[in-house]
């Protein structure tokens, strides 16, 4: 399994290391802040902490799609991931999701996603990610959150 060409025949650059210029002119440029994304220092905070890892893709020092994680012995939580709006259905997270899976099988993948988000469920799904509780009003709009993991893949042999 591997990225759809996608991220190949764009000119996007695919990196793990987040330049905070591109960073910064991306949440000059974001939409307002719906109930229930972080805020700006939120956002900021995670994805410039040196523990953090992001896999991301950039245009033209413009900052399209990312994955914030940190990795704590086999286990990746996503802390945060988003695609800017102009860019969405273009399959971008899920290249980004599928290149993280790739350089982490050996690892269980754990995220959280807002219970009426159903794109994303419907695309968590499809990467083979399953319910693993429910927190009720977690997020500011007072929905609740699903709580999701993708198991490991084990070497045998």
């Amino acid at each position: 399994m591997g990225p759809s060409s996608l991220l190949k025949q764009i000119p996007f650059v695919t990196s793990n290391e987040l330049n905070r210029e591109v960073f910064e002119l991306y949440l000059k440029e974001r939409e307002p802040l719906s109930q229930h994304q972080w805020s700006e220092s939120e956002l900021t905070q995670h994805l410039l902490f040196e523990d953090n890892k992001s896999l991301f893709v950039t245009h033209e020092m413009e900052l399209i799609s990312f994955v914030c994680y940190r990795s704590i012995d086999h286990i990746i939580e996503i802390i945060y991931l988003e695609t800017h709006s102009r860019y969405r259905g273009l399959g971008l997270m899920s290249d980004l999701l599928k290149l993280l899976i790739e350089q982490n099988n050996q690892s269980q993948i754990w995220l959280d996603v807002h219970e009426h988000n159903s794109a994303a469920l419907s695309l968590y799904k499809k990467l083979g990610f399953i319910k693993n509780g429910y927190r009720k009003a977690y997020y500011r709009d007072g929905g609740g959150s699903l709580l999701l993991s993708r198991p490991r893949v084990l070497k045998v042999g």
